[in-house]
């Protein structure tokens, strides 16, 4: 187990808020989330629940849990409520408070699943890899990674996040990384009770919308289609994506980035061609 850390490494440390989406059906899987340096993670939490308002609100009477913001819970004359907690999020990580990072995984590939008994190790291998690579990143780091909460049991989601700290740990110290213990702490939260989970939910689901080609699909909702943009224009990330071939660029620098794994594999499987419609266009904030 990591030992307690000196006052001075406290200020390394950097809280990774990971979930996915798109894991099921489509051409690709989406995992990643929000960087957060732990003294400013409480001042996030702060500015979401603020954005909110009184339609989103947290509190819901006669509930035992509080309202969740979801992607797939976007309806109609749902998109201002939604558009002011993300354009909080970006207010707050424009001064370098927060990075956005998702890996994107083609899950059109023989033999590969990422659902169901057979695709847990698949999918877990994809937690570990982004993971992995958030650690490499950032050199000098060192990392609390708050997962969203997959089992139902405490115990097994002890074990598993057990074993997915100690799996990367290992294989840094192998590397000669100079950190004894990079990844900290490793624990599964309901994302019912982190701000920061549903933000990252939030985000996850445009890059979604737009790389599985939802947006331009007929009936996509209204809603979804103008939130999905301006997310995507406020993270600088609009032109990486090409509706016509459900394909992108990645997006490698800057506070909102776009990783692709084994980016060989979606060259060599292309999607068919499919006619996109136009725009939305909504009216979006500078990008960060």
């Amino acid at each position: 187990m990591p030992r307690p850390l000196p006052p001075e490494d406290e200020a390394k440390i950097e809280e990774l808020y990971l979930d996915e989406t798109s894991q099921t059906g489509h051409r690709f899987l989406i995992f990643g989330g929000l960087s957060v340096p732990l003294r400013y993670s409480k001042q996030l939490e702060e500015a979401s629940l603020e954005a909110r308002g009184a339609r989103l609100s947290a509190v819901r009477e006669g509930e035992d849990h509080p309202r969740e913001l979801k992607w797939k819970d976007v309806t109609k004359g749902d998109y201002g409520p939604y558009r002011d907690v993300v354009d909080a999020y970006f207010d707050f990580a424009k001064n370098g408070n927060s990075e956005f990072h998702c890996s994107v995984v083609l899950t059109h590939v023989k033999g590969r699943a990422f659902s169901g008994a057979r695709g847990k190790k698949g999918f877990d291998n994809e937690v570990f890899q982004h993971c992995l690579k958030m650690a490499i990143y950032h050199k000098t780091n060192l990392f609390h990674v708050y997962l969203d909460r997959r089992h139902s049991a405490d115990e097994e989601a002890a074990a598993h996040d057990s074993k997915l700290r100690k799996k990367i740990c290992s294989l840094l110290k192998h590397n000669d990384d100079e950190r004894a213990y990079a990844v900290r702490r490793v624990k599964s939260r309901h994302s019912r009770e982190v701000q920061a989970l549903q933000i990252t939910d939030l985000l996850l689901g445009a890059v979604a919308f737009r790389l599985n080609r939802h947006y331009g699909a007929a009936g996509a909702n209204p809603d979804k289609r103008q939130l999905c943009e301006h997310v995507l224009r406020r993270g600088g990330v609009w032109d990486c994506f090409n509706d016509e071939r459900g394909t992108f660029r990645p997006k490698k620098v800057g506070r909102f980035q776009i990783w692709m794994q084994r980016p060989t594999e979606a060259k060599k499987n292309p999607p068919p061609k499919k006619k996109a419609i136009p725009a939305a266009s909504p009216e979006v904030n500078g990008a960060v």
